[in-house]
């Protein structure tokens, strides 16, 4: 089993990144719902995005990586780890200890690393209002209504292309972290299999089948 608690903590946030930039709905009003709808409209979940990014965490070396996704499917790439997801079997690949883990998740399993299925939970549980701009990138707060590890999000939007150009999370212990959006790639035109772990690219690994 992975147990690298820093990584998967790294992971969750890329999950929440993943939520930010796929379609949902947000309970918010006038111009915060407007940017939003704008953001999330750019992009057509049936085609694929890919987001190149640097992540800033408390206790954490900066690191860059990559999330591609398309419809229910995704990939989270880092130094330290990398995910793919095709829809149905999750593998999970820890470079620390080179052991790749297998699963098909329950519902209740997958809505801790499936966007698809953490769409609901943000647009439920956070309200969402315009903080202010400067040189046309606006900063809406995410807060949540009801008790969460999660004190504050906060989205920082180009209001001319309508995307995210970073966020930033702030924990109920202090801890922060921070996602810069360095490259952003829309109308993307992946193959199932680009989403499927592929034991040829990564032969020293151990695979540990938990199906």
């Amino acid at each position: 089993m992975l147990s690298d608690k820093p990584v998967m903590k790294r992971a969750c946030l890329l999950t929440l990144l993943l939520c930010m930039v796929l379609p949902f709905a947000v309970q918010a009003q006038n111009r915060a719902t407007r940017l939003l709808d704008k953001m999330v409209n750019r992009i057509d979940s049936q085609k694929g995005t890919t987001l190149s990014f640097i992540i800033r965490q408390s206790g954490a070396p900066e690191a860059e990586g990559k999330i591609e996704v398309q419809g229910g499917r995704f990939t989270i790439v880092l130094p330290e780890m990398s995910t793919w997801f095709d829809g149905t079997t999750q593998w999970t690949y820890l470079q620390s200890t080179q052991e790749v883990n297998i699963s098909t998740p329950t519902p209740e399993e997958l809505a801790q690393t499936n966007p698809c299925l953490l769409l609901t939970r943000y647009k439920d549980n956070f309200d969402c209002r315009f903080i202010g701009e400067s040189n046309h990138i606006c900063e809406l707060l995410l807060t949540p209504r009801q008790e969460s590890e999660i004190s504050e999000i906060r989205l920082f939007i180009d209001e001319k292309s309508s995307t995210l150009s970073r966020l930033t999370l702030l924990q109920n212990g202090g801890q922060s972290a921070e996602i810069a959006i360095t490259r952003y790639e829309s109308n993307k035109n992946f193959r199932p299999e680009h989403f499927v772990f592929k034991e040829e690219q990564f032969p020293q690994a151990t695979i540990i089948d938990l199906r």
